[in-house]
């Protein structure tokens, strides 16, 4: 299967975004819980008010909501115009491997280097590490039956999982 794609800045945003999810917002909601209630704990240990008591707790909550949200936009900037993250590339996947070429670059990925297939609602993510991902965005697939026939190659060949 051969396909042709374009990645763009939206597309690792998206990456990003769905990293986040899978990994870090469990952590992230339960340290601001933390944190918010130590300066709950403080600010009433001489006496319950709450005014007081549920403006802390909006503030906070917007500030981890906008700490989050400020934190995922900035990785849009993040790669570089030129590199070999954004851009158009073809991308190969047969039963022995993966193999990409693209303007100022090509390679090969054997299938045992992927660590596991992700989906969202948007892309397929093949796992390289923890943190680094193939992206394949579904708006690059013909139709369903192309979508069904990729998951199944892909899954088949995945050494890990």
């Amino acid at each position: 299967m051969t396909i042709t794609i374009d990645i763009t800045r939206q597309d690792y945003y998206e990456l990003n975004k769905f990293h986040f999810k899978q990994t870090k917002l469990k952590n992230t909601i339960i340290i601001g819980i933390v944190v918010t209630t130590l300066i709950l704990f403080f600010v009433n240990k001489d006496g319950f008010d709450i005014t007081i008591t549920l403006l802390i707790i909006i503030v906070c909550s917007f500030g981890i909501i906008l700490g989050i949200n400020r934190n995922l936009k900035s990785t849009k900037n993040l790669p570089d115009e030129q590199g070999s993250i954004l851009g158009e590339r073809v991308i190969q996947f047969t039963d022995d491997k993966i193999s990409y070429k693209m303007k100022n670059a090509q390679g090969i990925n054997e299938w045992d280097s992927v660590k596991s297939l992700k989906e969202s609602s948007t892309a397929f993510y093949l796992y390289l590490d923890t943190a680094v991902a193939i992206i394949i965005p579904k708006r690059y697939f013909e139709d369903a039956d192309q979508i069904k026939d990729f998951k199944i190659l892909v899954n088949n060949n995945l050494v890990h999982q």
